[in-house]
């Protein structure tokens, strides 16, 4: 399976429109399977959630797959709290890297 992949540095926060409007551009996209690399995010809040669900969502639509890579221990245990791991493959940075 090929993924599109889309690289966010920084924070997925609300006052950082540099990673929302990579987010926004594979929302709008066309394509079907989407991997986030997340290894350069050092934190994420509620609309960075909302943005990734809103992707989720975009590529169920597509019948597509979402894969969510890199992420941090602190950024995947609030990933977990939100059950996003129910709408993507998330994989931590942690276990990517054992």
């Amino acid at each position: 399976m090929e993924y599109e992949i889309v690289k966010i540095e920084g924070n997925l926060i609300f006052t950082d429109p540099i990673s929302k409007q990579a987010i926004k551009k594979a929302i709008n996209s066309n394509e079907k399977n989407i991997e986030i690399d997340m290894s350069r995010v050092e934190s994420i809040d509620s609309m960075g959630i909302n943005l990734i669900v809103r992707l989720a969502l975009a590529i169920k639509e597509r019948k597509g797959h979402l894969k969510i890579v890199g992420v941090n221990k602190v950024i995947f245990d609030v990933m977990e709290i939100c059950s996003l791991n129910r709408i993507a493959s998330i994989i931590s940075y942690e276990k990517s890297s054992a």
